[in-house]
């Protein structure tokens, strides 16, 4: 097998539609300035089999650079020695040149038959674990039975909360005016809970240029946004929640028990998606034992995401 590098068109050329928007050349060309160079690679025998889009820092090739999560691209399944033979040809890519490797798997519920054979053929040629992330999803074919998957407490917080003059609305994407009222609840969220916000405004506006996004607000009975939700549309049918947050002031209305369960009645009944990524309850590895909880009540199920280092 051969390793190769190509320009962005040319890789863009040839997976077009990559499994998720974090792996596409658009997202990549636009986050370029936040790594010195962009190293598009293609494996290929007598035909091409994988591709990756790698970060070049100081000491290192990441994948993602600048994203949940990277990994390989394809087109259609390819066989595990290929993933092997792959594996050993970015290692000695990497050392070539003089650098260490950093690869983020996906979370297993976007191709579980990739992540697991991207994770062995790794392995296979020497990586060793960086962290393990605790990942959250909903499966959105559990929504009938909603009721059903959480428990008492968060049943009785939801029917509190339905009760109230709560609204949930979704907002114009286009509109940089309602893509900022919802940035500036979840900033509010941040800052008063002492938690990073890494996307400013600007660049939420600028990355919804090329990955679609919904925004939603939860308003009270007086209108005072109090909660609100950034969802990317990653993949073709699923959804990834890159914020989400309410306002501090108002634990008795529940508003984040009622926005969880909007949001997915919203992609339940008025889409194709069939799973929304909650993301990360980890920092690194350490996890937020409350944010675990809060995702598990709400009904989300939970997988492990691995940070690799070759």
């Amino acid at each position: 097998m051969e390793v190769k590098r190509i320009t962005a068109k040319e890789y863009g050329d040839l997976f077009p539609h990559p499994f998720s928007m974090f792996n596409s050349v658009e997202f990549s060309e636009l986050n370029r300035a936040k790594c010195l160079d962009v190293h598009y690679l293609i494996f290929l025998n007598n035909k091409i089999r994988l591709g990756i889009i790698l970060g070049e820092t100081d000491d290192m090739l990441k994948s993602p650079f600048s994203a949940s999560y990277g990994g390989f691209s394809f087109n259609t399944a390819v066989p595990l020695q290929y993933y092997d033979e792959a594996c050993l040809k970015l290692k000695e890519y990497a050392g070539s040149i003089g650098k260490s490797l950093r690869i983020t798997l996906a979370p297993p519920l976007y191709d579980e038959l990739d992540n697991a054979k991207t994770f062995r053929a790794l392995m296979s040629a020497g990586a060793t674990i960086e962290s393990i992330d605790y990942n959250h999803h909903f499966d959105l074919a559990q929504f009938d039975h909603y009721e059903e998957l959480v428990d008492s407490k968060t049943r009785n917080k939801l029917r509190t909360a339905l009760s109230l003059d709560l609204c949930f609305e979704k907002l114009d994407s286009s509109s940089d005016s309602d893509v900022e009222r919802a940035y500036r609840v979840i900033q509010t969220n941040h800052i008063r809970r002492g938690h990073p916000l890494r996307m400013s405004l600007q660049q939420v506006i600028d990355t919804i240029k090329v990955i679609p996004a919904d925004f939603f607000i939860v308003t009270n009975a007086e209108g005072t946004d109090i909660a609100a939700a950034q969802i990317f549309h990653t993949s073709k049918d699923t959804v990834q929640v890159i914020y989400w947050g309410d306002i501090p002031d108002y634990p008795q209305l529940h508003s984040m028990n009622f926005l969880s369960y909007k949001v997915f009645e919203y992609y339940h009944s008025s889409t194709d998606i069939k799973c929304i990524d909650i993301g990360i309850s980890t920092e690194e590895g350490t996890p937020n034992y409350g944010l675990c909880e809060f995702k598990e009540n709400v009904g989300c199920n939970a997988s492990t995401r691995f940070t690799l280092k070759l």
